[in-house]
């Protein structure tokens, strides 16, 4: 596939990809699936994104949308202009937390790439309660969500090696097993944090349970000590659908992808 991004090769935003690159951030293919669904909007649409990624806003620019950005990290938001193709577009900045916002029937349609899955499940259940109350009755929140699916939560060392040995490269084994790895932990320990994921990683890896080059591919979870927000499918879409109408689930654009789902939701 041709990339929509070629310019993200660039020195200055090499480490942005190496740091978050997919799937913790959207391939091409995701992107498109966005492209598509927001098309549908006409210019001067009101939207809102939940943090500054800059495919998205991309996206926005294009298709004339009057975007307001939502990002706690002023840095993230001005540094990221320089990996847009369109920069340039109607955009308004609004710093603070997104447990905080206040919005009421303000937009036409929310956005948001992982964002969920940086945050803890309390703080989770609150952006979306925040997302509803934001949006216009009828409005749309375009979203990707890092969830696992039945059954996942009893894979086993050797279903992970079996998985691995299947990998070709270390971004397979990235791509492909970053959700995996972060479930197998979680029902361990019954909570999914960054940094003691790594730590329990690298005392299997020690133990010879898997191998050494998962400490290389997964070293980005070193930084994190935060709670991630991550639930089985069914469990998401049964507390989504209190407030809002599944109206799409669109996974497998990518080998890994049936791990990150992007849901169209209407706003009951």
């Amino acid at each position: 596939m041709k990339q929509l991004y070629p310019h993200w090769d660039e020195a200055h935003a090499l480490e942005w990809r190496r740091s978050f690159g997919p799937p913790a951030r959207p391939t091409n293919s995701e992107c498109l699936v966005y492209k598509r669904e927001l098309a549908k909007f006409p210019r001067g649409t009101k939207a809102m994104l939940l943090g500054s990624t800059p495919e998205i806003r991309d996206i926005a620019a294009e298709y004339g949308l009057d975007l307001t950005v939502v990002d706690e990290s002023e840095k993230n938001y001005y540094e990221l202009q320089g990996l847009m193709m369109h920069a340039g577009g109607h955009e308004t900045f609004v710093k603070g937390d997104w447990t905080g916002m206040n919005f009421i029937s303000e937009f036409d349609v929310a956005i948001g790439d992982s964002v969920l899955s940086v945050l803890s499940t309390e703080d989770a259940k609150k952006v979306m309660e925040k997302v509803h109350r934001a949006l216009t009755p009828g409005g749309e929140w375009i979203t990707r969500v890092m969830l696992y699916e039945s059954g996942e939560d009893f894979i086993s060392p050797d279903t992970l090696n079996g998985r691995i040995r299947n990998c070709g490269t270390k971004k397979d084994i990235y791509e492909q097993l970053f959700v995996p790895f972060l479930t197998y932990y979680k029902i361990e320990v019954g909570a999914v944090k960054g940094s003691s994921t790594y730590e329990r990683l690298k005392r299997d890896v020690d133990k010879g349970l898997f191998p050494e080059a998962c400490l290389e591919v997964f070293n980005v979870l070193r930084r994190y000590p935060e709670e991630n927000f991550l639930v089985e499918r069914s469990e998401f879409e049964a507390y989504i659908g209190k407030t809002f109408s599944i109206e799409k689930a669109i996974d497998y654009t990518e080998p890994f992808s049936r791990n990150w789902i992007i849901y169209v939701l209407k706003k009951k």
